[in-house]
Protein backbone atom coordinates (compact mmCIF):
# COMPACT_ATOMS: atom_id res chain seq x y z
CA UNK A 1 0.00 0.00 0.00
CA UNK A 2 1.33 3.52 -0.96
CA UNK A 3 -0.21 5.60 0.77
CA UNK A 4 -3.45 5.78 3.53
CA UNK A 5 -6.19 6.49 1.49
CA UNK A 6 -7.75 10.06 2.39
CA UNK A 7 -10.74 8.37 4.34
CA UNK A 8 -8.96 6.99 6.94
CA UNK A 9 -9.08 8.50 10.27
CA UNK A 10 -6.01 7.04 12.21
CA UNK A 11 -7.51 6.55 16.27
CA UNK A 12 -4.76 7.81 17.83
CA UNK A 13 -4.76 11.31 16.14
CA UNK A 14 -8.86 11.40 16.34
CA UNK A 15 -8.70 10.51 20.02
CA UNK A 16 -5.25 12.90 20.70
CA UNK A 17 -3.89 9.95 22.54
CA UNK A 18 -0.20 8.18 22.43
CA UNK A 19 0.39 6.68 19.56
CA UNK A 20 1.57 3.77 21.88
CA UNK A 21 -2.09 2.96 22.91
CA UNK A 22 -3.04 -0.56 21.60
CA UNK A 23 -5.96 -1.11 19.58
CA UNK A 24 -8.83 -3.99 19.29
CA UNK A 25 -10.16 -4.12 15.61
CA UNK A 26 -13.74 -5.68 15.56
CA UNK A 27 -13.30 -8.11 12.71
CA UNK A 28 -16.41 -9.51 10.87
CA UNK A 29 -14.42 -10.97 7.38
CA UNK A 30 -16.26 -8.50 5.53
CA UNK A 31 -14.79 -6.35 3.49
CA UNK A 32 -15.59 -3.10 5.62
CA UNK A 33 -13.44 -4.37 8.72
CA UNK A 34 -10.77 -6.06 5.93
CA UNK A 35 -10.06 -3.17 4.67
CA UNK A 36 -9.89 -1.59 9.06
CA UNK A 37 -7.52 -4.59 9.76
CA UNK A 38 -4.96 -3.70 6.50
CA UNK A 39 -5.15 0.14 7.60
CA UNK A 40 -4.45 -0.38 11.22
CA UNK A 41 -2.04 -3.18 10.26
CA UNK A 42 -0.16 -0.55 8.25
CA UNK A 43 -0.32 1.68 10.88
CA UNK A 44 0.62 -0.05 13.32
CA UNK A 45 3.98 -0.65 11.79
CA UNK A 46 3.98 2.89 11.43
CA UNK A 47 3.46 4.17 14.75
CA UNK A 48 4.56 0.87 16.64
CA UNK A 49 1.19 0.27 18.61
CA UNK A 50 0.10 -3.58 19.82
CA UNK A 51 -2.88 -4.18 17.47
CA UNK A 52 -5.10 -7.08 18.25
CA UNK A 53 -8.54 -8.61 16.69
CA UNK A 54 -11.44 -9.86 17.77
CA UNK A 55 -14.34 -12.03 16.08
CA UNK A 56 -17.78 -13.33 17.68
CA UNK A 57 -19.46 -16.52 15.41
CA UNK A 58 -23.28 -15.32 16.85
CA UNK A 59 -23.86 -19.26 14.66
CA UNK A 60 -27.50 -17.58 13.43
CA UNK A 61 -25.90 -18.92 9.51
CA UNK A 62 -25.42 -22.52 9.97
CA UNK A 63 -27.87 -24.67 8.19
CA UNK A 64 -30.00 -22.10 5.53
CA UNK A 65 -26.60 -20.26 4.66
CA UNK A 66 -24.13 -23.75 4.33
CA UNK A 67 -22.26 -22.43 7.55
CA UNK A 68 -21.06 -19.14 6.81
CA UNK A 69 -20.79 -18.31 10.11
CA UNK A 70 -18.13 -21.09 11.08
CA UNK A 71 -16.53 -19.70 7.46
CA UNK A 72 -16.58 -16.74 8.18
CA UNK A 73 -14.52 -17.31 11.62
CA UNK A 74 -12.12 -19.42 9.87
CA UNK A 75 -11.09 -16.69 7.40
CA UNK A 76 -10.24 -14.62 10.33
CA UNK A 77 -8.10 -16.80 11.91
CA UNK A 78 -6.37 -17.36 9.23
CA UNK A 79 -5.80 -13.85 8.14
CA UNK A 80 -4.80 -13.03 11.60
CA UNK A 81 -1.72 -15.68 11.74
CA UNK A 82 -0.50 -14.29 8.45
CA UNK A 83 -0.38 -10.97 9.25
CA UNK A 84 0.80 -12.23 13.01
CA UNK A 85 -2.11 -10.27 14.45
CA UNK A 86 -3.61 -11.93 17.69
CA UNK A 87 -6.87 -12.53 17.56
CA UNK A 88 -9.54 -13.54 20.10
CA UNK A 89 -12.69 -15.50 19.24
CA UNK A 90 -16.01 -16.22 20.83
CA UNK A 91 -18.71 -18.34 19.22
CA UNK A 92 -21.29 -18.42 20.77
CA UNK A 93 -25.38 -19.20 20.89
CA UNK A 94 -27.25 -15.51 19.65
CA UNK A 95 -30.46 -17.30 18.52
CA UNK A 96 -30.62 -19.03 22.24
CA UNK A 97 -29.65 -15.56 23.80
CA UNK A 98 -32.61 -14.28 22.55
CA UNK A 99 -34.97 -16.29 23.23
CA UNK A 100 -33.74 -16.39 27.12
CA UNK A 101 -33.83 -12.71 27.21
CA UNK A 102 -36.81 -11.92 24.85
CA UNK A 103 -35.12 -9.85 22.68
CA UNK A 104 -34.91 -9.68 19.06
CA UNK A 105 -31.78 -11.57 17.15
CA UNK A 106 -30.18 -7.55 16.22
CA UNK A 107 -30.04 -7.05 19.81
CA UNK A 108 -29.04 -9.88 21.33
CA UNK A 109 -26.07 -9.98 18.79
CA UNK A 110 -25.00 -6.58 19.39
CA UNK A 111 -25.45 -7.04 23.30
CA UNK A 112 -23.10 -10.36 22.68
CA UNK A 113 -20.81 -9.00 20.93
CA UNK A 114 -20.32 -5.37 22.67
CA UNK A 115 -19.75 -7.66 25.89
CA UNK A 116 -17.09 -9.80 24.11
CA UNK A 117 -15.43 -7.09 23.12
CA UNK A 118 -15.43 -5.29 26.69
CA UNK A 119 -14.25 -8.39 28.71
CA UNK A 120 -11.31 -8.63 25.82
CA UNK A 121 -9.84 -4.80 26.29
CA UNK A 122 -10.44 -5.20 30.27
CA UNK A 123 -8.43 -8.51 30.33
CA UNK A 124 -5.58 -7.18 27.94
CA UNK A 125 -5.23 -3.27 29.07
CA UNK A 126 -6.96 -2.42 25.93
CA UNK A 127 -8.96 1.05 25.45
CA UNK A 128 -9.46 1.86 22.10
CA UNK A 129 -12.33 -0.53 20.21
CA UNK A 130 -12.02 0.06 16.02
CA UNK A 131 -15.16 -0.61 14.51
CA UNK A 132 -15.87 -0.68 10.69
CA UNK A 133 -19.02 1.58 10.71
CA UNK A 134 -19.00 3.64 7.31
CA UNK A 135 -20.57 6.64 5.32
CA UNK A 136 -22.92 3.74 4.08
CA UNK A 137 -24.46 2.74 7.17
CA UNK A 138 -24.13 6.16 9.09
CA UNK A 139 -26.65 7.54 5.87
CA UNK A 140 -29.15 4.23 6.56
CA UNK A 141 -29.40 5.31 10.29
CA UNK A 142 -30.45 8.55 9.39
CA UNK A 143 -33.04 7.75 7.04
CA UNK A 144 -34.30 5.36 9.62
CA UNK A 145 -34.58 7.83 12.12
CA UNK A 146 -35.89 10.86 10.04
CA UNK A 147 -38.76 8.57 9.17
CA UNK A 148 -39.33 7.92 12.65
CA UNK A 149 -39.29 11.67 13.21
CA UNK A 150 -36.29 12.01 15.35
CA UNK A 151 -34.71 15.37 16.35
CA UNK A 152 -31.77 16.65 16.35
CA UNK A 153 -29.78 14.57 18.42
CA UNK A 154 -31.01 11.56 16.08
CA UNK A 155 -30.05 13.44 13.28
CA UNK A 156 -26.00 13.27 14.73
CA UNK A 157 -26.15 9.42 13.09
CA UNK A 158 -23.32 7.29 13.95
CA UNK A 159 -20.47 8.86 16.36
CA UNK A 160 -17.45 8.52 14.94
CA UNK A 161 -16.46 8.51 18.92
CA UNK A 162 -18.43 6.70 21.67
CA UNK A 163 -17.07 6.46 24.92
CA UNK A 164 -17.38 2.79 26.73
CA UNK A 165 -18.62 3.30 29.93
CA UNK A 166 -17.66 -0.20 31.31
CA UNK A 167 -13.61 0.41 30.42
CA UNK A 168 -11.84 3.58 32.73
CA UNK A 169 -10.71 5.83 29.37
CA UNK A 170 -12.68 3.08 27.40
CA UNK A 171 -13.51 4.48 23.43
CA UNK A 172 -15.08 2.79 20.20
CA UNK A 173 -13.93 4.55 17.16
CA UNK A 174 -15.04 4.50 13.90
CA UNK A 175 -11.95 5.18 11.33
CA UNK A 176 -13.73 4.68 8.06
CA UNK A 177 -17.36 6.85 8.85
CA UNK A 178 -16.62 8.78 6.18
CA UNK A 179 -15.54 6.64 3.48
CA UNK A 180 -18.43 5.17 1.17
CA UNK A 181 -19.26 1.48 0.97
CA UNK A 182 -17.83 1.90 -2.81
CA UNK A 183 -14.35 3.63 -1.77
CA UNK A 184 -13.73 0.74 0.70
CA UNK A 185 -14.62 -2.56 -1.97
CA UNK A 186 -12.21 0.34 -4.56
CA UNK A 187 -9.40 -0.01 -1.44
CA UNK A 188 -9.78 -3.95 -1.23
CA UNK A 189 -9.33 -4.42 -5.00
CA UNK A 190 -6.65 -2.33 -5.34
CA UNK A 191 -4.87 -3.72 -2.41
CA UNK A 192 -5.67 -7.15 -3.33
CA UNK A 193 -7.84 -7.92 -0.21
CA UNK A 194 -9.87 -10.94 0.11
CA UNK A 195 -12.67 -10.69 2.54
CA UNK A 196 -15.94 -12.91 3.05
CA UNK A 197 -19.32 -11.69 2.20
CA UNK A 198 -22.68 -12.47 4.83
CA UNK A 199 -25.47 -13.92 2.62
CA UNK A 200 -28.44 -11.98 5.04
CA UNK A 201 -26.86 -8.82 3.99
CA UNK A 202 -28.62 -9.31 0.49
CA UNK A 203 -31.82 -10.38 2.05
CA UNK A 204 -34.79 -7.59 1.89
CA UNK A 205 -36.27 -9.10 5.17
CA UNK A 206 -35.84 -6.17 7.43
CA UNK A 207 -36.10 -2.14 7.87
CA UNK A 208 -32.25 -1.75 6.97
CA UNK A 209 -31.33 -3.92 4.21
CA UNK A 210 -34.20 -2.77 2.81
CA UNK A 211 -33.10 1.35 3.00
CA UNK A 212 -29.73 -0.44 2.00
CA UNK A 213 -30.83 -1.98 -1.44
CA UNK A 214 -33.67 0.23 -2.50
CA UNK A 215 -33.53 3.92 -0.97
CA UNK A 216 -29.74 4.16 -1.22
CA UNK A 217 -29.20 2.97 -4.85
CA UNK A 218 -31.76 5.69 -6.09
CA UNK A 219 -30.30 8.46 -3.95
CA UNK A 220 -27.08 7.74 -5.28
CA UNK A 221 -28.04 7.70 -8.94
CA UNK A 222 -30.22 11.29 -7.68
CA UNK A 223 -27.34 12.98 -6.00
CA UNK A 224 -24.73 11.64 -6.91
CA UNK A 225 -22.23 11.31 -3.52
CA UNK A 226 -25.33 11.23 -0.37
CA UNK A 227 -23.13 9.67 1.62
CA UNK A 228 -21.06 12.76 2.15
CA UNK A 229 -23.92 14.86 2.39
CA UNK A 230 -25.27 13.12 4.79
CA UNK A 231 -21.69 12.71 7.03
CA UNK A 232 -22.00 16.64 6.79
CA UNK A 233 -25.43 16.56 8.13
CA UNK A 234 -24.17 14.54 10.90
CA UNK A 235 -21.50 16.44 11.88
CA UNK A 236 -22.98 19.86 11.69
CA UNK A 237 -26.36 18.08 13.92
CA UNK A 238 -23.51 16.73 16.71
CA UNK A 239 -21.91 19.97 17.15
CA UNK A 240 -25.47 21.88 17.32
CA UNK A 241 -26.74 19.40 19.50
CA UNK A 242 -23.69 19.28 21.89
CA UNK A 243 -23.46 23.37 22.04
CA UNK A 244 -27.57 23.46 23.16
CA UNK A 245 -26.78 20.61 25.65
CA UNK A 246 -23.76 22.39 26.64
CA UNK A 247 -25.82 25.73 27.00
CA UNK A 248 -28.42 24.27 28.93
CA UNK A 249 -26.31 22.47 31.64
CA UNK A 250 -24.83 25.91 31.94
CA UNK A 251 -27.86 27.63 33.13
CA UNK A 252 -28.55 24.81 35.13
CA UNK A 253 -25.50 25.20 36.49
CA UNK A 254 -25.70 28.90 37.22
CA UNK A 255 -29.20 28.73 38.92
CA UNK A 256 -27.78 25.60 41.04
CA UNK A 257 -29.99 23.42 39.44
CA UNK A 258 -32.95 25.99 40.35
CA UNK A 259 -35.68 25.89 37.54
CA UNK A 260 -37.42 29.21 37.62
CA UNK A 261 -40.48 29.38 35.79
CA UNK A 262 -40.68 32.37 34.73
CA UNK A 263 -36.88 32.41 33.38
CA UNK A 264 -37.59 28.62 31.76
CA UNK A 265 -40.71 30.35 29.74
CA UNK A 266 -38.59 32.84 28.43
CA UNK A 267 -35.92 30.20 27.09
CA UNK A 268 -35.75 29.15 23.69
CA UNK A 269 -38.09 25.71 23.19
CA UNK A 270 -34.66 23.99 22.21
CA UNK A 271 -33.03 24.72 25.66
CA UNK A 272 -36.09 24.69 27.44
CA UNK A 273 -36.31 21.12 26.81
CA UNK A 274 -33.26 20.18 27.66
CA UNK A 275 -32.96 22.03 31.26
CA UNK A 276 -36.04 20.06 31.68
CA UNK A 277 -34.63 16.78 30.27
CA UNK A 278 -31.29 17.53 32.21
CA UNK A 279 -33.28 18.15 35.44
CA UNK A 280 -35.37 15.10 34.68
CA UNK A 281 -32.32 12.62 34.17
CA UNK A 282 -30.74 13.76 37.70
CA UNK A 283 -33.29 12.49 39.51
CA UNK A 284 -34.74 9.68 37.53
CA UNK A 285 -30.90 8.33 35.71
CA UNK A 286 -33.01 8.40 31.90
CA UNK A 287 -33.64 10.93 29.73
CA UNK A 288 -37.25 12.08 28.75
CA UNK A 289 -39.24 10.94 25.33
CA UNK A 290 -40.29 14.24 23.79
CA UNK A 291 -44.16 14.17 24.30
CA UNK A 292 -43.14 14.42 27.64
CA UNK A 293 -41.01 17.51 27.77
CA UNK A 294 -43.82 18.81 25.65
CA UNK A 295 -46.76 18.05 28.60
CA UNK A 296 -43.67 19.65 31.20
CA UNK A 297 -43.15 22.53 28.79
CA UNK A 298 -47.42 23.26 28.50
CA UNK A 299 -47.17 22.79 32.30
CA UNK A 300 -44.76 25.31 32.94
CA UNK A 301 -46.73 27.55 30.10
CA UNK A 302 -49.81 26.73 32.40
CA UNK A 303 -48.16 28.21 36.01
CA UNK A 304 -50.69 27.52 37.79
CA UNK A 305 -49.29 26.77 41.35
CA UNK A 306 -49.43 22.90 42.81
CA UNK A 307 -50.12 21.81 39.75
CA UNK A 308 -48.46 18.31 38.11
CA UNK A 309 -47.38 16.00 35.45
CA UNK A 310 -46.44 12.19 36.17
CA UNK A 311 -43.45 11.16 34.33
CA UNK A 312 -41.96 7.64 34.34
CA UNK A 313 -39.94 6.19 36.24
CA UNK A 314 -42.68 7.43 38.90
CA UNK A 315 -41.82 10.84 39.21
CA UNK A 316 -43.82 14.01 39.04
CA UNK A 317 -42.73 17.60 37.68
CA UNK A 318 -44.66 19.87 39.77
CA UNK A 319 -45.07 23.51 40.19
CA UNK A 320 -44.17 25.04 43.64
CA UNK A 321 -43.21 28.64 44.79
CA UNK A 322 -42.85 29.62 41.09
CA UNK A 323 -40.25 26.58 40.44
CA UNK A 324 -40.32 23.73 38.22
CA UNK A 325 -39.14 20.89 40.51
CA UNK A 326 -39.13 16.79 40.08
CA UNK A 327 -40.32 14.73 42.57
CA UNK A 328 -41.84 11.40 43.61
CA UNK A 329 -45.20 10.76 42.11
CA UNK A 330 -47.02 10.27 45.22
CA UNK A 331 -50.79 10.28 43.36
CA UNK A 332 -49.93 7.42 40.59
CA UNK A 333 -50.60 4.40 42.19
CA UNK A 334 -48.83 1.42 40.20
CA UNK A 335 -52.36 0.33 39.23
CA UNK A 336 -53.49 3.17 37.48
CA UNK A 337 -55.81 2.12 34.12
CA UNK A 338 -54.71 3.12 30.93
CA UNK A 339 -55.85 1.73 27.48
CA UNK A 340 -54.74 3.45 24.28
CA UNK A 341 -55.39 2.41 20.57
CA UNK A 342 -52.10 1.28 19.01
CA UNK A 343 -51.03 2.50 15.11
CA UNK A 344 -48.40 1.13 13.69
CA UNK A 345 -45.07 2.35 14.15
CA UNK A 346 -43.83 3.92 17.41
CA UNK A 347 -46.34 4.14 20.33
CA UNK A 348 -45.50 5.78 23.61
CA UNK A 349 -48.05 5.31 26.83
CA UNK A 350 -48.16 8.43 28.32
CA UNK A 351 -47.22 8.74 32.11
CA UNK A 352 -45.52 4.32 31.65
CA UNK A 353 -42.18 3.15 31.15
CA UNK A 354 -43.30 1.50 28.30
CA UNK A 355 -43.72 2.19 24.44
CA UNK A 356 -45.01 -0.58 21.50
CA UNK A 357 -43.73 -0.72 18.05
CA UNK A 358 -46.32 -2.11 15.59
CA UNK A 359 -44.60 -3.55 12.59
CA UNK A 360 -40.71 -3.98 11.66
CA UNK A 361 -38.21 -4.25 14.33
CA UNK A 362 -34.55 -3.99 13.98
CA UNK A 363 -31.59 -3.55 16.60
CA UNK A 364 -31.62 0.36 15.13
CA UNK A 365 -34.68 1.02 17.81
CA UNK A 366 -33.45 4.06 19.33
CA UNK A 367 -30.36 2.07 20.60
CA UNK A 368 -33.15 0.61 22.73
CA UNK A 369 -32.96 -3.31 24.07
CA UNK A 370 -36.48 -5.15 23.51
CA UNK A 371 -38.81 -5.93 26.61
CA UNK A 372 -40.28 -8.73 24.70
CA UNK A 373 -41.20 -9.59 20.49
CA UNK A 374 -43.35 -11.86 19.13
CA UNK A 375 -44.78 -12.37 15.71
CA UNK A 376 -48.40 -12.63 15.44
CA UNK A 377 -50.19 -14.16 11.78
CA UNK A 378 -50.82 -11.05 9.66
CA UNK A 379 -54.08 -12.33 8.38
CA UNK A 380 -55.56 -12.80 12.06
CA UNK A 381 -54.22 -10.21 13.10
CA UNK A 382 -55.84 -7.61 10.57
CA UNK A 383 -53.14 -5.32 10.25
CA UNK A 384 -54.68 -3.24 7.95
CA UNK A 385 -57.23 -2.18 10.79
CA UNK A 386 -54.56 -1.66 13.24
CA UNK A 387 -57.37 0.65 15.19
CA UNK A 388 -58.58 -2.63 16.51
CA UNK A 389 -55.74 -2.88 18.49
CA UNK A 390 -55.48 -1.70 22.10
CA UNK A 391 -52.53 -1.48 24.94
CA UNK A 392 -53.59 -1.45 28.78
CA UNK A 393 -52.70 -2.41 31.98
CA UNK A 394 -53.52 -5.53 34.00
CA UNK A 395 -57.37 -5.74 35.20
CA UNK A 396 -58.83 -7.83 37.64
CA UNK A 397 -59.49 -11.23 36.57
CA UNK A 398 -57.64 -11.21 33.57
CA UNK A 399 -56.84 -14.76 31.46
CA UNK A 400 -55.48 -15.27 28.03
CA UNK A 401 -56.43 -18.66 26.10
CA UNK A 402 -52.64 -20.31 25.55
CA UNK A 403 -51.06 -23.56 24.38
CA UNK A 404 -55.15 -24.82 24.52
CA UNK A 405 -55.51 -23.92 27.68
CA UNK A 406 -56.93 -20.50 29.68
CA UNK A 407 -54.23 -19.34 31.84
CA UNK A 408 -54.89 -16.58 34.80
CA UNK A 409 -52.58 -13.99 33.90
CA UNK A 410 -52.01 -13.13 37.61
CA UNK A 411 -50.52 -16.70 38.05
CA UNK A 412 -48.85 -16.20 34.49
CA UNK A 413 -47.19 -13.19 35.75
CA UNK A 414 -45.55 -15.33 38.86
CA UNK A 415 -44.83 -18.04 37.06
CA UNK A 416 -42.86 -16.77 34.52
CA UNK A 417 -41.11 -13.89 37.09
CA UNK A 418 -42.07 -10.83 35.82
CA UNK A 419 -40.73 -7.94 37.82
CA UNK A 420 -43.46 -6.86 40.75
CA UNK A 421 -43.03 -3.11 39.71
CA UNK A 422 -44.17 -3.84 36.43
CA UNK A 423 -46.92 -6.32 36.50
CA UNK A 424 -49.89 -3.53 36.83
CA UNK A 425 -48.05 -1.53 34.20
CA UNK A 426 -46.67 -4.14 31.62
CA UNK A 427 -48.44 -3.26 28.66
CA UNK A 428 -51.31 -5.85 27.31
CA UNK A 429 -52.14 -5.90 23.57
CA UNK A 430 -55.48 -6.17 23.23
CA UNK A 431 -57.92 -7.48 19.91
CA UNK A 432 -61.12 -5.68 20.88
CA UNK A 433 -61.80 -7.04 24.55
CA UNK A 434 -59.74 -10.27 23.95
CA UNK A 435 -55.83 -10.35 25.37
CA UNK A 436 -53.75 -11.50 22.41
CA UNK A 437 -49.97 -10.49 23.77
CA UNK A 438 -48.39 -10.89 27.06
CA UNK A 439 -45.19 -9.61 26.69
CA UNK A 440 -42.49 -11.97 27.48
CA UNK A 441 -45.24 -14.30 28.73
CA UNK A 442 -47.73 -15.39 25.99
CA UNK A 443 -49.31 -15.11 22.58
CA UNK A 444 -52.93 -16.40 22.23
CA UNK A 445 -53.59 -19.07 20.26
CA UNK A 446 -56.13 -17.09 17.62
CA UNK A 447 -53.01 -15.34 16.80
CA UNK A 448 -50.29 -17.57 16.51
CA UNK A 449 -47.94 -16.82 13.39
CA UNK A 450 -47.40 -20.74 11.58
CA UNK A 451 -44.47 -21.67 9.79
CA UNK A 452 -45.32 -20.12 5.98
CA UNK A 453 -47.82 -17.40 7.33
CA UNK A 454 -47.15 -13.94 6.67
CA UNK A 455 -46.28 -11.94 10.06
CA UNK A 456 -46.30 -8.83 11.78
CA UNK A 457 -44.04 -8.18 14.84
CA UNK A 458 -45.04 -6.26 17.89
CA UNK A 459 -42.07 -5.16 20.01
CA UNK A 460 -42.21 -3.79 23.89
CA UNK A 461 -39.98 -1.66 25.20
CA UNK A 462 -38.89 0.51 27.93
CA UNK A 463 -38.40 4.11 26.53
CA UNK A 464 -35.99 4.70 29.61
CA UNK A 465 -33.11 2.50 27.56
CA UNK A 466 -33.48 5.34 24.89
CA UNK A 467 -31.51 8.48 24.46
Amino acid sequence: MKRFPDFFREPHKLLNVDDTEPVLVALSGGADSRALLQLLYEASHNLGFPLYAAHVNHNIRTQEYGNEAKRDEQFCSELCASLGVKLFTLSTDVPGHARDTKTSIETSAREVRYSFFEKVMLENGIRILATAHNADDNLETLIFRLARGCGIEGMGGIPEVRSMPTINGGVAVRPLLTATKAEILDFCRENDLEYVNDSTNFEDDCTRNRIRHNIIPELVELFSAPQKAATRLAQLASSDAEYLDMTARDLLSKSGGVIEIKKLNSLHVSIASRVISIAYSAVADTYLEQTHIDAVLKLAREGIAHSSVSLPRKIAARIEENKLIFVPDKTRSASEDYCQTLKSGINVIPSQDFAILLGDATEHISEADGVSYSFFSSAKLKIDATDILVARNRREGDTIRDGRMTKKVKKLLCDKKIALDDRDTLPFVCCGDEIIYIPACAVADAYKSGKNDAFTQITIYKKDTQR
